[in-house]
């Protein structure tokens, strides 16, 4: 049965209006993530319910971003202002169950942990125990579906020939998965969910989460194709680095995985992601605290960072005289990447007026 109080929360952020089915273990309604969409606008595609112990919302609108949450990580991606209440409420009523139970031989539950020599008061040690089993069942819902295709690619590290690849763009890829984690080196075609990925020949840059693949990036050494891989279920994290970034701290965003290695090796700062050609997942967008777009040097650059300039983030605009399309060949042809984008970063009017110049 759905605790009470992952109901209350689920409820008070939907909205109880949003709400068409309810049962003991499942409730479905409108989602207002994705319900603005006509397509779904009059669906009940989002669902609350119990599965091994755990409560579960998702959302089976198939591009929906609603997608592998609890009520924890659900209220936090999308309705943080009912977060702390909910995490307070969810201690609360933990604390009432404990203290109401008893052990077998009718001594108090918390009797082995009074039981350690803690200083100064009891009451502290038995609350931050409590806290911290609760914050880990509460974030036991990964965020990605992690998987390992590594048994169908070989270790990048053994083959002489994408090294060479690598080092022709600047680098040396022991330091590189020694930051980022291990690529590899495909063997051959690889059929996927009925879509064939021709590897052969390619890099492979996984997307990591806590050193799990979910998802790679696989560039030819011989010819400018690239594919990726994202599964579905994963919508909205095709981006690579994103679980190694302070969301905190200022992201340098770019379009090329290369690009943004430039960036990161020229000034030190690892704070980097890449959206692999794509635009970046506006949930993604939202939980930077900082978000800093460095796109192209082209057409497309200059359109995309108009569109990011008008919703009111930072862009990197590069001077005239710097004739290069991208963070990479400015990197190769040895001009100082990082000192060059912090010297060049705007918003607002400006950075608009600068754009539209450049159409």
């Amino acid at each position: 049965m759905t605790e009470a109080v992952d109901i209350k929360y689920f409820t008070l952020a939907i909205g109880s209006q949003s709400i068409k089915r309810t049962t003991d273990m499942d409730i479905s309604a409108r989602c207002p993530h994705c319900s603005s969409d006509d397509r779904w606008k009059h669906t009940s595609r989002l669902h609350l319910y119990t599965k091994n112990g755990i409560t579960n919302v998702n959302c089976f609108t198939g591009d929906c971003s609603v997608k592998n949450k609890n009520v924890y990580s659900f209220l936090r991606d999308f309705h943080p202002s009912l977060l702390d209440n909910y995490k307070r409420e969810t201690f609360t009523n933990r604390m009432d169950d404990l203290s109401t139970n008893n052990d077998e031989s009718g001594n108090d539950v918390f009797s082995n942990i009074k039981k350690k020599k803690v200083e100064p008061t009891i009451e502290g040690i038995i609350k931050d125990e409590i806290v911290n089993e609760i914050e880990n069942a509460l974030e036991v819902v990964k965020p990605v579906n992690t998987f390992d295709l590594s048994p169908y690619f070989d270790l990048l590290s053994k083959k002489i020939t994408p090294q060479t690849y690598i080092e022709g763009r600047g680098f040396n890829a022991v330091e590189l998965q020694e930051k980022f984690g291990v690529w590899y080196y495909g063997k051959g075609d690889l059929e996927i969910d009925d879509k064939k990925y021709p590897l052969g020949k390619c890099v492979i840059i996984p997307l990591y989460y806590n050193d799990e693949m979910y998802g790679f990036y696989s560039r030819n050494i011989e010819k400018k194709d690239f594919w990726t891989f994202n599964q579905d279920i994963n919508i909205g994290y095709k981006v690579w680095n994103w679980f190694n970034i302070d969301f905190t701290k200022p992201v340098y965003i770019f379009e090329g995985i290369f690009d943004a290695i430039s960036f990161a090796v020229s000034s030190g700062n690892y704070n980097v992601i890449a959206t692999m050609g794509a635009q970046l997942n506006n949930d993604r967008i939202r939980e930077l605290s900082d978000p800093i777009f460095v796109l192209d040097n082209d057409r497309s650059g200059f359109t995309n960072g108009l569109k990011y300039t008008r919703d009111g983030h930072k862009v990197y605009i590069q001077p005239t005289n710097i004739i290069e399309k991208d963070m990479n060949m400015m990197y190769l042809n040895g001009l100082d990447c990082g000192n060059i984008v912090q010297s060049n970063i705007f918003h607002g009017i400006f950075a608009e007026i600068e754009l539209k110049t450049r159409l």
